[in-house]
This record gives structure tokens, C-alpha cells and sequence, in this order.
């Protein structure tokens, strides 16, 4: 985060954990369960410069929001916000919020206060994304792993280009599993 803590995402204890560069643990929070700031199946953590945390989590459908001291705030999911299998969240530098869905086959986003902006990805037959994996978010660009290739898109869900693919050679990929970026500009 902004203060230099790491932030763990703790699948087996169902918790998220506030770390110093030593690797102490300064505070953690959740629990096993399905009620408010409690995770079945956490995934993913995203944490905004505001100091909220995101947490997907694939059991409950729904992207859990947090204050940096641990306290429970909102629930991004359920059939009004349509979550249905929350696979990885990001956050752009203005603190805007993007969640790969892996069921829908789309991503949603929501501006820095919540409130729901777009989804995209989601074809009127199908989707634009084939098996998604994971997510990252750039100043002006969204990359989906998906499959075998990265699909980058602008911040709006168009498609910029496509890139990888299951075979032999440079820049094949056969079974990633996960996609980082240092966040900068890249078109």
C-alpha cells in the first residue's frame, strides 16, 4: 500500500493479512463464513491508494470492501450487482475498481466512490473472453489473461490487440495462471 505494508490474501485461514517489510503481521481480519467481512473463497486482492481493500471472493459471488484497519464495509455482489464468479480485482491509479468475472465472461467496473460505471467483455452471444484467469489494470489499459493469450483493451472494453498463444516458440504461452503489471502507461 501507500504506507509500504503488504497486503496477503490467506485462502486456507480465509483472512487478509497487513504485513511490515519484515514480514510481522501488524493486523489481519475475516474469517470462514458467508456474513459481512467473512470469506469462502478468496481469490484475489486489490488495494486502492485511498487505502480501501478489495477482496474477490469466488464462494460468497461477491467482491468484499474494506477499510485499511480491517473494518468492513460493503459487499460488491449478489444478483442486483450480477457477480456471479469474482476471479481476480485491480485498481487503475485513479483508484477505479475492475473484476474479472469468470462465469460471465466479463469485467466490471466501478468508479473510485462505487458506484457501478460499466461491464465489458460481454458479447451479445458469448463473450469476448474464452476461459479468463486473471486480470491486471494499467494507467490507460485492461489485460486479461485468457486461456493462452493476453487480450489488452482499453479502460472503455475495447480490444487493442491480442497477443500469445499455445504453441511452440517465442512468445507462446501454454498454462499461465497469473499476469502482473508495474501499472504505468503502455500504449
Amino acid at each position: 500500500d501507500s504506507n509500504g505494508a503488504i497486503w496477503v490474501l490467506d485462502k486456507k485461514k480465509k483472512r487478509c493479512a497487513k504485513l511490515d517489510e519484515a514480514g510481522k503481521v501488524l493486523t489481519s481480519f475475516g474469517g470462514s463464513g458467508s456474513g459481512a467481512g467473512q470469506f469462502s473463497n478468496p481469490t484475489s486482492i486489490a488495494v486502492a491508494s485511498s487505502g480501501l481493500i478489495f477482496v474477490a471472493d469466488r464462494g460468497n459471488r461477491s467482491v468484499l470492501v474494506f477499510r485499511a484497519d480491517g473494518v468492513y464495509l460493503n459487499n460488491l455482489g449478489g444478483k442486483a450487482a450480477n457477480i456471479t464468479n469474482p476471479l481476480a480485482v485491480a485498481v487503475d491509479p485513479g483508484d477505479n475498481l475492475y473484476i474479472l468475472d469468470g462465469s460471465r465472461g466479463s469485467v466490471f467496473v466501478y468508479s473510485a466512490t462505487g458506484d457501478f460505471v460499466q461491464e465489458f467483455g460481454k458479447l451479445k452471444e458469448g463473450s469476448l473472453f474464452a476461459k479468463p484467469v486473471d486480470m491486471a489494470v494499467t494507467a490507460d489499459e485492461v489485460l486479461v489473461l485468457d486461456g493462452n493469450q493476453v487480450k489488452a483493451m482499453t479502460q472503455k472494453g475495447e480490444l487493442l490487440r491480442v497477443f500469445g498463444a499455445k504453441e511452440t516458440g517465442v512468445g507462446s504461452l501454454f498454462d499461465p495462471v497469473a499476469l502482473a503489471s508495474a501499472g504505468g502507461s503502455s500504449l
